[in-house]
């Protein structure tokens, strides 16, 4: 998987989903969150990350997921927490409806490298880089994180979050 700054992420997306003419509303999903919602926060359920890009394709939205790289290669025994239905994550790859993103460190937008060996985790990567693309390409966000983690030492994210969706399962 290719390391490649939001801003060059986004000008990739935006050209992935060019639809006609017609401007669709983007809607970026955090994988890991959505799945773990899916799966009662024990288990992270991809079916779920179908559910939700269904939902939001049929009101005429254009749904992302981004998921960490190592979700969609690790086998599923030895992932923490657990993870079911990955063949339907490898499907919305498969389709041009997820993005795989690196873990071992991200660029933001101000072109400054964030990787904290301290402190860091797979979900800081991406929580960061979910809203720094929300930002780059004025996306709403669906997620029922509150990316405390993120925000307090990337502040200027903040602003991302005024289009955040909470997204729950019937």
């Amino acid at each position: 998987i290719a390391h490649l700054a939001p801003t060059k992420m986004a000008r990739s997306i935006a050209i992935s989903i060019d639809s006609g003419g017609q401007d669709p509303r983007l809607v970026l999903v955090d994988g890991m969150n959505v799945a773990l919602r899916k799966g009662s926060c024990s288990v992270a359920d991809f079916s779920g990350l179908i559910e939700c890009v269904n939902k939001f394709t049929s009101a005429g939205m254009h749904a992302m997921v981004l998921l960490p790289a190592s979700r969609l290669v690790m086998p599923p025994e030895l992932q923490v927490p657990p993870v079911k239905h990955v063949g339907d994550a490898i499907s919305l790859f498969e389709a041009g409806k997820l993005i795989p993103l690196p873990e071992d460190g991200l660029f933001v937008p101000d072109g400054s490298m964030v990787y904290d060996e301290d402190s860091a985790t797979l979900a800081r990567f991406d929580d960061l880089a979910l809203l720094a693309l929300a930002a780059d390409l004025d996306a709403a966000i669906v997620s029922n994180d509150t990316f405390q983690t993120v925000l307090e030492s990337k502040p200027q994210l903040r602003g991302s979050l005024a289009k955040l969706v909470q997204f729950s399962f019937q």
